[in-house]
């Protein structure tokens, strides 16, 4: 058992440090498919400007990294999918207390999971789906079943609220711990050990996050409704082609050529990240970035994508109200309900 504790105290060590270059760049809701990683070289393409819109935000990475890195003035968050938008303003307007957190069991997250696709939910139910699930897809729970026993102790034994209840959960994570046979130690190894604690912690450190209080605003539009004349900037983080998926909870299905289309006809500086574009939009640059965990990316197949970044090669326009709102006669929805 010494060396397996030994072996758990390094492990412990490079986590640290592994964690600490992960989260070097601007906070964020951690939600599938976020550009944190390369967030920081995509606002490097961006103008400055005053009023910048992140359209399709998901966990807001882009938009609160040009907010840090003082690239704009204020931020608008839209995201159609209202519940990610009611954890943002949540976590903002500090409404949740991360220090008295509860681990959420299995059960708790299908509860949780099931209160959102029926529309009866509260920001700690979307925070659930949020931190203890795999890959932060909001779908399927953190651990397995075999796992959860080791891995749900391991997390209590931090969370718990007295030193009882601390002392507790340690001896019943000790006792999982004595089951594991050396050759096991994957288990313990997995990407998935801490998720939900990293979660939280990037959750948390967006409170912090100075200039939030004045300087943000949050919307949850159709981005072929928005008046793109309030704003000097817009990015688009849309869907995969790939993929093909809007909203999985929803069954919404993206339409990229009419997304496409949009884009150029906007007449303010507008910016989009996909993997291809037409041949007529312009690409400004391409960063490698890992794909999404899939059963290829495990076995090590395709692992890494060109992430591209288009622009519609615009210039602010000033003096009309109709600016920035694009020719919408070519492009009706962008969402084809299933």
């Amino acid at each position: 058992m010494e060396d397996l504790f030994g072996n758990i105290s390094n492990y412990n060590t490079n986590f640290v440090a592994n964690h600490a270059s992960k989260y070097a760049s601007a906070p964020c809701i951690p939600y599938k498919g976020n550009k944190r990683k390369i967030a920081q070289q995509i606002c490097n393409k961006l103008p400055k400007c005053n009023h910048f819109l992140d359209a399709c935000a998901g966990g807001g990475v882009i938009g609160y990294t040009m907010l840090a890195s003082q690239k704009c003035n204020t931020v608008t968050l839209n995201d159609l999918y209202k519940p990610i938008i009611t954890l943002h303003t949540s976590i903002i307007g500090k409404e949740i207390d991360f220090e008295k957190h509860k681990h959420c069991s299995r059960a708790q997250f299908h509860k949780s999971k099931a209160d959102v696709l029926a529309n009866n939910y509260t920001a700690i139910d979307v925070l659930n789906l949020i931190c203890y699930s795999f890959g932060n897809d909001m779908s399927s729970y953190l651990w397995s079943a075999e796992n959860e026993a080791l891995k749900g102790n391991a997390e209590q034994m931090i969370l718990a609220d007295s030193i009882s209840e601390r002392v507790s959960f340690y001896r019943k994570f000790v006792a999982e711990v004595k089951k594991i046979k050396n050759e096991s130690l994957k288990i313990l190894e997995s990407l998935e050990l801490l998720q939900s604690l990293q979660s939280l912690e990037s959750l948390q450190s967006l409170q912090s996050l100075e200039r939030l209080n004045n300087n943000i605003n949050f919307s949850t539009e159709d981005i072929f409704k928005i008046d793109y004349s309030k704003y000097d900037c817009v990015y688009f983080d849309i869907p995969y082609e790939d993929t093909n998926t809007y909203n999985v909870n929803k069954g919404d299905s993206f339409n990229h050529a009419m997304f496409w289309d949009f884009f150029t006809n906007l007449s303010i500086p507008a910016y989009a990240s996909s993997y291809k574009a037409p041949d007529n939009i312009k690409e400004i640059a391409s960063f490698k970035k890992r794909k999404l965990l899939d059963a290829k990316s495990r076995e090590g197949e395709n692992r890494f994508a060109d992430e591209k970044l288009y622009f519609n090669n615009k210039t602010k326009m000033t003096g009309t109200s109709d600016k920035g709102k694009g020719d919408r006669s070519k492009s009706p929805a962008y969402l084809e309900r299933n």
